[in-house]
């Protein structure tokens, strides 16, 4: 026999659940949009050129690096229910040898749209 209150959170869950399905649903139909491997290298090399040039110790750190994992832009926008999706590169040498792509979905109190880089740098293969 269900509580009153677990009666009461039913439908909560139940909300948030449909939104988060909609907004999953709604980046991968932006996955069929997404772009070339080229315009993804183009993309890259440009914000790796932009972060070595306002971040000097980010070379340093870079040359020392196995891979560079550079997703140029990402892009998360929701209200309470939140999405993010972006496109990247694993550069290894100064050459792409893979893509991936970034999906989130996350809810709570946020409100907006932003864009943003982001790099990883693997120091070793593990």
């Amino acid at each position: 026999m269900k509580t009153r209150n677990s009666l009461s959170k039913t439908p909560i869950r139940m909300i948030v659940l449909t939104w988060m399905i909609f907004t999953l649903s709604v980046f991968s139909a932006a996955a069929a949009l997404a772009a070339s491997a080229s315009s993804i290298d183009r993309d890259s090399k440009a914000a790796l050129d932009k972060l070595y040039q306002n971040t000097p110790g980010a070379k340093a750190l870079a040359d020392k690096a196995v891979a560079v994992l550079v997703f140029p832009s990402i892009v998360k926008g929701g209200f309470i229910i939140a999405g993010q999706f972006g496109d990247g590169a694993l550069r290894k040498n100064g050459k792409t040898t893979g893509y991936y792509r970034s999906l989130a979905a996350s809810y709570g109190f946020q409100a907006g749209v932003q864009a943003f880089g982001y790099v990883l740098f693997f120091m070793d293969d593990a």
